[in-house]
Order: structure tokens, then sequence, then C-alpha cells
């Protein structure tokens, strides 16, 4: 009795692994994309929050509009009042030579939030990001799929679906950072796809005579075209390309022709970028967050590379050093070690950056996660082949299981799917836009740029504003004809009443707020001439 159910059992899993039908491996992967849509619209804060969530969403609507510059009439009637720095928002700065301001955030995003918006309306914008969160577990599949086999893409998209990082992004306001590693993770899927071998019936590899019908310069120009994207997204990860380069490169039986379709994709944008950068900026070079020097040092080598390191293997958990041993038991080792070393490089494009003290701003690495998550992937089904067929199914499920538990259980720890404290930059601004003047000027900092989308005034940041010279802005707002407001969260008043302590300001304030929002303590007081 129990040899023959044995025998039931081993054809059971034989038959598990080696007879489903091609298309189920992918059609597991769109069903995680499809929940990973289902968790957006459940959790995701669809609000233009705080600083760079505002400062996408706002650019979306300059390339929808055809407004690369914002004009600040304010900027030369308050001159010799306030710096000009204090009418830029969160997420912009001054236009050199202008009243002017001009976003600090790359433009990747923003540009495929205009062709949204330009379709759908303003609201459109926020199912950009969505969408591009399944496009990245499709992405790491494709990345699994070319560096060993189906099974392995679809253990990698499962480990992304479950990643601690991922999810935070994905149920914050619009950010770049799940786009960037999608458009990564389709560049290097379709590197790795040059020269492969096509998946065997069993979903392994198959013999090298039974090469995939090559078409290698479509394939590089794909993989040229998407890091472009990325590097739209991301400015500043412009060096990874060299990694899928290099892959196209090698593994092309063409490869000077292969070499240029590859440039064919990427040089528009890399050019686009330089053009636009020498627009705003004044130069290629420069960048929309201040000078390389004020951003990196070697002195943040050591923290960064302690908070990365702990926060990585603590969310991800230990399964994730895996990775590291992936070239040494897949078959495509070069392909592998490829993949690694754009890891490591995405990890040592933020080491000399500035150090944060906050899990989430694993966030930075999310580009690298297509990869990364292969290659753990890779290694679990490569270790599970050293086990008896009967169980390698279920161990590799299980163990998958056991990882995406603890993920998910380390980002819910963590508010992952309680971030609604967002939504106070959405209730604020129409507050401002429903009960305040239109003639008003809000002067405040952290609800900057969020003020002005939702309720179309102009903002002023106190926090550039020198001690002795608000009283005078205020003044000369008054005769220019507008109305002057305070709106400070409980936090930032502290930080107001020091920074004009003795000045008259400070007694618009000692009749209290004329409105408290209870969410974040935001408080709005108006500010007598």
């Amino acid at each position: 009795m129990a040899e023959r159910a044995w025998a039931g059992w081993t054809w059971a899993t034989v038959s598990l692994e080696t007879r489903l039908p091609r298309a189920a491996a992918p059609a597991i992967v769109l069903a995680l994309a499809a929940t990973i849509v289902a968790t957006s619209i459940r959790y995701s804060q669809y609000v233009a929050a705080a600083s760079d969530a505002w400062g996408y969403v706002s650019q979306a609507h300059m390339w929808a509009t055809g407004t690369l510059r914002q004009p600040q009439p304010l900027m030369a009637e308050l001159t010799g009042f306030v710096p000009r720095e204090a009418l830029a928002p969160l997420a912009y700065r001054p236009a050199a030579g202008t009243a002017a301001i001009v976003p600090v955030t790359s433009p990747g995003l923003p540009m495929v939030m205009a062709i949204f918006e330009r379709i759908g309306g303003a609201p459109a914008v926020f199912a950009v990001v969505p969408l591009l969160a399944a496009l990245a577990v499709w992405a790491t599949y494709l990345v699994g799929r070319e560096l060993s086999d189906r099974w392995t893409g679809v253990a990698a998209a499962t480990l992304l679906a479950a990643s601690p990082a991922y999810l935070f992004q994905l149920t914050s306001a619009p950010m770049s950072d799940i786009p960037a590693a999608a458009f990564w993770g389709l560049s290097l899927a379709a590197a790795l796809r040059i020269g492969a071998s096509p998946p065997s019936r069993s979903g392994g590899a198959g013999r090298a005579s039974r090469r995939r019908p090559a078409a290698p310069d479509w394939s590089a120009l794909a993989s040229g075209i998407a890091a472009g994207a990325a590097i739209l997204v991301r400015a500043n990860l412009a060096p990874l390309a060299a990694v899928p380069g290099a892959l196209v490169l090698f593994n092309s039986p063409q490869r000077s022709r292969s070499a240029v379709m590859f440039a064919l994709g990427i040089v528009p944008a890399a050019g686009f970028i330089g053009l636009l950068y020498t627009y705003w900026y004044g130069s290629p070079l420069n960048s929309g967050y201040g000078a390389l020097n004020q951003l990196y040092s070697t002195a943040n080598i050591a923290p960064n590379l302690a908070h990365y390191s702990r926060w990585l293997v603590e969310s991800q958990t230990p399964i994730i050093l895996a990775a590291v041993a992936a070239p040494l038991v897949l078959r495509r080792r070069m392909a592998a070690l490829a993949l690694l070393v754009f890891a490591v490089a995405v990890v040592a494009c933020y080491l000399l950056y500035i150090p944060f003290d906050a899990w989430w701003y694993l966030r930075f690495l999310l580009p690298a996660y297509p990869a990364l998550l292969a290659l753990t992937a890779g290694a679990i089904v490569a270790a599970a082949k050293r086990i008896p067929q009967q169980l390698r199914v279920i161990v590799t499920v299980g163990v998958l299981l056991a990882v995406a538990n603890r993920a998910i259980g380390y980002a819910a720890a963590r508010a992952t799917f309680d971030s609604g404290g967002e939504q106070k930059y959405a209730i604020t601004g129409h507050y401002v836009a429903d009960h305040l003047p239109a003639n008003a000027v809000i002067i405040c900092e952290q609800h900057s740029g969020s003020v002005r989308y939702y309720s179309n005034r102009t903002t002023i940041r106190f926090g550039s504003v020198p001690s002795d010279h608000l009283d005078g802005a205020v003044a000369e707002l008054h005769r220019l004809g507008y109305r002057p407001y305070l709106l400070v969260e409980d936090w930032e008043e502290d930080a107001f009443r020091r920074q004009f302590a003795g000045r008259g300001v400070l007694n618009s304030l000692s009749g209290g707020p004329e409105f408290e929002l209870p969410l974040g303590n935001v408080r709005i007081y108006p500010l007598a001439r």
C-alpha cells in the first residue's frame, strides 16, 4: 500500500514538473501582476504628497501642457524681501536668469504620466506606477526565465511581488523607484535573450544545438530602448547601461550590428537628458538636486553599507544571500555573473550618497531587484534539483511561500498597508482651494508643493526666508493685494517660532489657528499686515 502511494506521488510530482503546459508559468506571473494592481487599488495613496511625489505629478502636467518652466511673478515683485529659492516649492528650483521654476526630479516618470493625463485627465497619472509595478513583476519573470528556465522566472517574480521595499513603494504616493526597476529589468531580459537556448519542455534549458532562432538585432534594440527609458526615469543610474550593453556585445553572433542597435535605443535618451538638463540647470552634468560634492562623499560609504546590508537581509530574509552562489550553480554562469555585477553596481551608486536612517530607503536599490531576485530564485531552483524529484516541487514551493510570508509580514508590521496619513496633503490642499481667497499666498514648507497642486495658490517656503525679512514680505504681500497665510504641521510650527523669534509675524499666531486638521496636525493662520 505504501509503495503504491509513493508511486502515485512520484507520478504526480513528476507530471506537475514536466507536463504542465507552457502557458502555466506566464499565467501564474500574470496572476501575480494582477494581484499587485489590485493591491495598489486597495492600499495605494493616490496623492501628490510631500516632495518627490508632488514633483513627479506636477512635472507630468508640465509635459502634458508643453510648459517646461513655470513662471513665478512674485519672484520679481518680492525682490529684496525673500530669496528666489523661497518661491520654489519642494522638488523645484529657480530657473537661471528668469522669474520661473524648474523641476529637480528626472523627467522619465512624468513623461509617461503626461501621456496618461492627455488620455484620461489629471487623475489618470496615478495609474502609471501600479501598471509599471505589474510590468516590473513580468520583467523579473523574464530575467529569471532567460537566466535559467521559466520556473526560475516564476520564483523570481514571486519574490519581487512579496518584497517589502517594493510593496512599500507600491502603496505610497507615486515615486520613480518601481518604474526604474521595471525598465532595467526589461533591458536585462532583452540582453539575456540574445544567444540563450530555448527552454525545454520540462522547463529547463535545452541543448545548445537547439538554439532559439536568433534575432539579436531586435533584442539589442529592445534592451537599449528599455535602458534609455530607465535612464530617463533615474538619470544617476546611467552607468548601469554598461551591463546590458556588455551582455549584448558578448552574446550576439553579430556583435557590431547588435552594438549599433543597442546604441540606437539608448543614445537618444541620453542625448535628450543632456539637452534638458542644459536647459533647466545650465549644464548636462548638473543635477537638479545640487552639486555632486554636496550629495556624494566617501564618508557615507560605511553607514550606507551597514544600513543597506542589514535592511536587505532583514526584509528579504537571509535567502537573498543565495544570489551570490548563483554564478556557481547555474548553467549560464557568465550571465549570472553579469546580473550580480549589475546588482552590486546599483548598490555602489548609492554607497556614496547621503545616508538615511529608515528601512524603506531600500527603495533606492529597487532597480537591482529584478537581477538580484532572479539570481536568488535561480540558486533556490538549482539547489532543489539536488533533492529527490518526488520532493522537489513541494520543497521549492514551501521555501518560496515561507519567504513570501515572512517578507509580507515584515512589510505589514511597518505600516506598508496603512499609509493613509499621506491623505493630509490632499485634504489640506482642498481646504485651501475651497475656503481661502483666490489671492491667498501660503507661507509653508512641507506642503509647499501639494498646496499648489490642489489649490492653485502660490506658496513661499519660510525655511528659505531670512528671519529679519518675513515681516517685510508679509507687509509687501498685503500692499500688492495678496492675503498671506501660514500653513504648518505641529512640528513645523515649533521650527517656525524658533526661526522668527522676536519678529512681529508671531503676533498673528497668538489667537490660534483659523483651521486645524487632526490628520498630521496641520494648522492655518492668517497673517496680519
